[in-house]
């Protein structure tokens, strides 16, 4: 009975001692494979590091090559100046424009004020031109024919002696050749009679040769 169970014991040993190393060597050669299959990915980052060290010992060098860094400074420059050259001219064409518009408006304005005058013409006169001398105002000096609020004397560039019949004392009236002067009808004279204008002057010489054919308009 005793030699029955030591058999049935050595059996169940030897058994554990095969199982156990069948599994040692499935391990082992598990273990090889393994390691056999990672060392192709340590070469390749090894590879991949050894190249990015030689890219960037390259871009060292480049960057810290003096023709390079002149090449650079070169191109920083010319943009520089075509963007600068761009602004300046986008500027004188802003100016241009202003100024376009500005003689545009001008124009405007004097053509309106052309054609008010136009609608506001009395027609074209006969302009003389007078001085307070005897030869002039026959005696009457700077006197004037119409008598209004306090103001009894001729004044020079202001005052013109009309045919009242024509146009009415106290009009004011613009003469063409004499800008934005404007002249009152206050006074009158002997030879002044219908589409005759005479305006009063400071000094005889101004009254010379002044005998001239203008339009007259009325300023309202």
């Amino acid at each position: 009975m005793l030699m029955k169970g030591d058999a049935k014991m050595r059996k169940r040993f030897l058994m554990k001692v095969i199982s156990f190393s069948f599994l040692a060597m499935c391990s082992g050669f598990m273990t090889h494979t393994v390691k056999a299959e990672e060392r192709p990915s340590v070469e390749t980052s090894t590879l991949s590091t050894e190249t990015t060290g030689a890219e960037n010992k390259q871009d060292n060098v480049i960057s810290n090559n003096p023709i390079s860094q002149s090449v650079e400074l070169k191109d920083v420059h010319e943009h520089y100046q075509k963007c600068k050259e761009a602004d300046e001219e986008k500027a004188r064409q802003i100016r241009l424009e202003k100024l376009r518009k500005k003689r545009l408006r001008i124009k405007r304005q004097r053509l309106k004020r052309k054609q008010e005058l136009e609608k506001s013409s009395l027609g074209t006169f006969l302009i003389t031109a007078y001085c307070p001398c005897y030869e002039c105002s026959e005696g009457y000096g700077s006197k004037i024919a119409w008598n209004h609020a306090g103001h009894r004397f001729a004044r020079p560039y202001h005052t013109i002696a009309v045919d009242k019949n024509i146009i009415p004392y106290g009009t004011r009236v613009k003469i063409e050749g004499y800008g934005d002067t404007i002249f009152v009808a206050e006074d009158c004279g002997g030879k002044v009679k219908g589409m005759h204008v005479d305006v009063f002057k400071s000094t005889h010489s101004e009254t010379i040769n002044v005998q001239q054919h203008r339009k007259i308009y009325v300023v309202k």
